[in-house]
C-alpha cells in the first residue's frame, strides 16, 4: 500500500510569539491610560456683569414718588401690603398697576449694561434722555435707604428697550418696556377705567340728545326712526351701530365730575348725550355644575356724554359721574354721528316671510294680496325641517279671493327693489293733494308694524319718494320700467 504524506503545519516561532504578547500589553496600557487621562480644565469664561441692580425685602418699602421729568406725579404710601395715594386714602388704584411698582419697588435686573460712565462726568446724560429723566421713580425704605430709578429714551434697536440708571450704580444699563411703563403712572392713568357693559341685543331704544336729535326704538320689523323724522333704519347701518357699542371703552380717567370744572371739559353742558334703553330681559345661563338657571334683568338704562376735543384723536367724556377721555376708534360713530347714515335708500326691505298683506296701487290696477304659511308636515305627522332645524312652511297667497301663484308674487315682490331712493333730499312731508302715480302698503303677521311707500310725479327724469309720509329721497324715474307686472 502506498503511504500518504501529511502537509506539515507550520510552526510559530517562539520570537514572535512573545513580540505579539508584548504588543498586546502596550495597547491594552495605553487604552487604559486614555480612558483615565485627567480632563482639561475648560478655558476660563469673562465673568457677567451683575446686573440685578437692587434687591430689597418688600416688607420694608415705605412710599414710591414717581416724576416725570422734574415733576412729581404722586407719592404712594405702602401700608397693610398695599399701595394708597398721599393725601388720598379712598382713592382707587388699578391693581395691576400697584402690583408692577411693588414689584419694581422690590427688585430690579437690567437687561444689560450698555456704558460704564467715567469719573470724569465727560458723559453727557441728557444725550440718553437721563438729565432730568424722561421717567423716575423713588423708593424710600424704612431702614433708612432710598433708591432712584431714571428710565431716559428709547435705544435705537429692534426690541424695545430703554436707557435706565440706578443711584449708587456708575453705568448706563438697558430696562423694558415693562418698567417703563410701570414707573410712568399719573394719577389719571392709575385710576381703573370702568368698561361700559352694553348688550346690544337686549337695547329696544337710543336716544341721542345735544347738538343733534335722534330717537330709534326696536320693532319687530326692524329699528324705527322717531326722531327727527318718523322713518324706518337700515338693518345693516343698525347692525354696524349696535356692534359698535358692544365694544366701547374708554381710554383714561381724566377726573371725579364733582371735582373738576366740566365746563373747562365741554361738559357743562354736554356737546352731545346717548342713552340707551335695555328692556327687562330673562336671561338663561348655566351654573358651574352645568345647570341652567333663568334670572330677570330689571329695565335699565346707560347714558354717556360727548364733551370737547382733547386732541386729534381723543375727545372728553362723562359716564357715571366719571370723566374719561375717549378715542376716535371707540366712539368716533357718535362724535361724528348723522342719522341721515342709518336711512335706508331702498324702503321695501321687509322679508317676503314675514308679511301678512300686500296692497298696491300701480299702473291703473289696485291689488291686495293676502298671504299665509302653513307647516310642512312629514308622513309620520313631525314638522319638516332644514338642516338648521327651522321649520319649513309652504307661503300660500290670494287676491280678491283667487289663488295667485307663490313663486310669481315672490317673484314680484323682488322685483320692488327697484324702488330705490338715488339723491338725497331735505325732509318733505306728503300732503293730501299730493297724487301719488305708485302706492304700495306693507303689513307683517302680526299686524304690529306696517310701512307706506308711495312715489308721486316729478320732473322729467326723478319722481319723489315718499315712505310713511315722509320723503328724504328723489328716484331716478326710470324705475317704471324694473317692476314686474301683477302676479296672477
Amino acid at each position: 500500500m502506498q503511504k500518504i504524506r501529511r502537509k506539515k503545519e507550520k510552526q510559530v516561532s517562539a520570537r514572535l510569539l512573545i513580540l505579539a504578547a508584548v504588543l498586546f500589553i502596550l495597547l491594552c496600557t495605553g487604552a487604559v491610560l486614555l480612558l483615565n487621562r485627567p480632563k482639561p480644565r475648560p478655558a476660563a469664561r469673562p465673568e457677567e456683569p451683575d446686573l440685578l441692580l437692587y434687591q430689597k425685602d418688600l416688607s420694608s418699602l415705605s412710599s414710591i414718588s414717581l416724576y416725570r421729568g422734574e415733576t412729581l406725579q404722586m407719592t404712594l404710601l405702602y401700608q397693610n401690603g398695599g399701595l394708597t395715594v398721599e393725601g388720598r386714602p379712598d382713592f382707587p388704584l388699578q391693581k395691576n398697576a400697584a402690583l408692577n411698582l411693588l414689584s419694581v419697588a422690590e427688585s430690579l435686573r437690567a437687561d444689560e449694561e450698555v456704558l460704564e460712565l467715567p469719573p470724569d462726568g465727560t458723559v453727557s446724560l441728557s444725550a440718553f434722555g437721563l438729565s432730568p429723566a424722561e421717567r423716575s421713580a423713588r423708593f424710600r425704605y424704612t431702614d433708612g435707604t432710598e433708591i432712584t430709578l431714571s428710565v431716559g429714551s428709547l435705544i435705537p434697536i429692534e426690541n424695545p428697550r430703554y436707557y435706565a440708571m440706578v443711584t449708587g450704580r456708575d453705568a448706563i444699563y438697558s430696562v423694558t418696556q415693562d418698567i417703563r411703563d410701570s414707573i410712568s403712572r399719573t394719577l389719571e392713568n392709575i385710576h381703573p377705567i370702568e368698561r361700559p357693559q352694553v348688550s346690544s341685543r337686549f337695547l329696544d331704544r337710543i336716544t341721542i340728545s345735544g347738538d343733534t336729535d335722534f330717537d330709534a326704538v326696536r320693532t319687530a320689523e326692524g329699528w324705527q326712526m322717531q326722531k327727527p323724522v318718523a322713518y324706518p333704519l337700515s338693518d345693516a347701518a343698525m347692525e354696524t351701530l349696535l356692534q359698535k357699542l358692544d365694544s366701547i371703552r374708554f381710554a383714561g380717567w381724566i377726573g371725579e365730575y364733582d371735582q373738576i370744572d366740566p365746563a373747562a371739559y365741554g361738559l357743562a353742558p354736554a356737546r352731545r348725550t346717548m342713552t340707551l334703553y335695555f328692556a327687562e330681559t330673562v336671561v338663561t345661563a348655566p351654573d358651574q355644575d352645568g345647570r341652567e338657571h333663568s334670572f330677570s334683568l330689571p329695565a335699565n338704562e346707560m347714558s354717556i356724554s360727548l364733551g370737547d376735543v382733547r386732541s386729534e384723536t381723543s375727545f372728553y367724556m362723562l359716564y357715571e359721574g366719571q370723566v374719561y377721555s375717549g378715542t376716535v376708534l371707540s366712539f368716533g360713530f357718535l362724535q361724528n354721528f348723522s342719522w341721515e347714515k342709518y336711512v335706508p335708500d331702498r324702503p321695501v326691505s321687509l322679508a317676503v316671510n314675514h308679511l301678512s298683506g300686500v296692497r298696491c296701487r300701480w299702473d291703473g290696477q289696485e291689488k291686495d294680496f293676502r298671504i299665509s304659511y302653513t307647516e310642512r308636515v312629514l308622513p309620520n305627522n313631525d314638522l319638516e325641517t332644514d338642516e338648521y332645524g327651522n321649520i319649513l312652511y309652504d307661503m300660500t297667497v290670494s287676491c280678491g279671493g283667487e289663488t295667485v301663484s307663490a313663486d310669481a308674487f315672490a317673484a314680484w315682490y323682488l322685483s320692488l327693489n327697484a324702488i330705490c331712493g338715488t339723491q338725497r333730499t331735505e325732509p318733505v312731508m306728503m300732503t293730501p293733494d299730493d297724487e301719488p302715480v305708485f302706492s304700495l302698503l306693507l303689513v307683517n303677521q302680526d299686524q304690529s308694524v306696517s310701512r307706506s311707500v308711495a312715489i308721486c310725479q316729478g320732473s322729467a327724469v326723478q319722481d319723489i319718494l315718499y315712505v310713511d309720509g315722509i320723503s328724504l329721497f328723489t328716484i331716478d324715474s326710470g324705475w317704471r320700467g324694473r317692476i314686474g307686472p301683477f302676479p296672477q
